[in-house]
């Protein structure tokens, strides 16, 4: 099936499911379904629904958001904590879209789905890096870093929250192991084993094994967003409008994400041999200005551990998405992309800054 046959057929089956839960519209139409064309681990479509209620025609721009089909990223995959997180935050002031409706029903579109509002907007996109092009180069210096700010604020009121008053203690998965950084560090091993063949990728062995011996002690505990990347921002002027994509998010220690924050950067910028677009502030100004809204502090040895462990991650999700594309014939069998890239290349230095070889 073509992916305008996959559209059309969404369409007709979404526009049915709407129907019955707006009972009290007529004429209700589904249009200018696009993609994004970003993130690898879930459907993401872009739509107009528009209808008309007692004489008045109304167009909302939508968002649907549905479970991977075909070869997932990870060893499983679960939208409702995602839509449980946005519905909660919606009552504090981090800026997340309004969701709508959740659906669980495979029947219903092949997988579960959940629909929120569209937020207009600009998103500085990682495919290809800020830094090489895209709206935020287009930027002049200054605003470039009121943006960087407003992104690492909005991140900030993230870790403030007090996770138990709105109601995020279901994130706790002590079947995974006694505190949060093991809960996660233990699902990482199980994706692995799950989706790649171990042996290629001896790395990962190298830098779970410095983790564990490594683990921090008497760690504050908050809801951390996990996939904390400017990209996953959305900006109306130098304001931070939108924080997206929680599939991620778990508890654990909010340095986790002012760490993965600065990872992705660098690997953005050095990773890919070009300069820091002029304007940003650097990794200082930047740690500073999250401690000072956040609350939290991130010591450099804590700060270096959850560097670490955010290129560990990422250099999962590189090892994983190009092997799904090599499965799916879209990269040459032969390639070691999989195993030497720019994540693996950041989490190898960062081993190497810690004492330990790669």
């Amino acid at each position: 099936m073509s992916g305008r046959e996959e559209v059309a057929e969404i369409n007709d089956k979404l526009r049915g499911w709407l129907q019955k839960r707006l009972h009290d519209v007529q004429e209700l139409e589904l249009t200018d379904f696009e993609s994004p064309k970003i993130g690898y681990s879930s459907t993401t479509l872009l739509f107009d629904l528009r209808y008309r209620r007692r004489g008045k025609t109304t167009t909302e721009p939508l968002v649907l958001r549905m479970e991977p089909q075909g070869i997932p990223l990870f060893s499983h995959y679960d939208l409702r904590p995602q839509y449980r997180i946005m519905k909660t935050l919606a009552g504090s002031d981090v800026p997340v879209p309004r969701v709508r409706w959740f659906e669980d029903d495979r029947s219903v579109l092949g997988s579960p789905f959940y629909i929120m509002d569209q937020v207009a907007g600009h998103v500085p996109t990682d495919n290809p890096p800020y830094h090489v092009e895209g709206w935020l180069m287009d930027q002049e210096p200054e605003l470039r870093r009121a943006i960087w700010l407003g992104g690492v604020a909005a991140m900030a009121k993230i870790h403030r929250l007090n996770y138990r008053d709105f109601d995020l203690a279901f994130l706790d998965e002590p079947d995974l192991g006694p505190t949060p950084i093991e809960q996660h560090i233990n699902l990482y091993e199980q994706h692995i084993d799950w989706g790649l063949e171990r042996q290629r990728f001896p790395l990962l062995d190298v830098a779970l094994s410095w983790l564990r011996d490594n683990l921090p002690a008497n760690e504050p505990t908050a809801l951390t967003w996990g996939d904390a990347r400017i990209s996953n921002l959305i900006f109306q002027g130098g304001d931070c409008v939108a924080v997206l994509d929680w599939e991620m998010a778990r508890l654990g220690n909010p340095v986790q994400d002012i760490a993965l924050w600065l990872v992705m950067d660098r690997c953005l910028s050095e990773g890919i041999g070009v300069a820091r677009l002029e304007g940003l502030p650097d990794e200082s100004e930047t740690l500073s200005h999250w401690e000072r809204i956040s609350g939290h502090r991130a010591e450099a040895r804590e700060l270096l551990f959850y560097k670490i462990f955010s290129a560990f991650c990422f250099t999962f999700v590189m090892a994983r998405v190009m092997t799904r594309e090599k499965k799916r014939g879209t990269m040459p069998a032969e390639s070691s992309y999989d195993v030497d890239n720019l994540a693996s290349q950041a989490l190898v230095k960062l081993l190497e800054r810690a004492g330990t070889s790669g």
